[in-house]
């Protein structure tokens, strides 16, 4: 998968997972605010981890 379309997934996963959360507070829905903070929460941890090993894959280009 390209890097900068990695990149915008997981930006656009972490903003519906933002909108989810003030969404389910403002109306009062704990379900929304739940399910916003889990998807905002694993988008967040995906894109770490992606972007370590991706900073780890550059610094030996010569591993397999």
């Amino acid at each position: 998968m390209n890097p900068s379309l990695r990149t915008l997934l997981h930006v656009v996963v972490l903003l519906m997972g933002i909108a989810l959360m003030v969404g389910g507070i403002v109306t009062g829905k704990h379900g929304a605010t739940v399910v916003g903070l889990l998807c905002a929460a694993v988008s967040v941890q995906q894109w770490m981890k992606w972007s370590k090993e991706r900073s780890r894959d550059s610094k030996n280009p010569n591993a397999s």
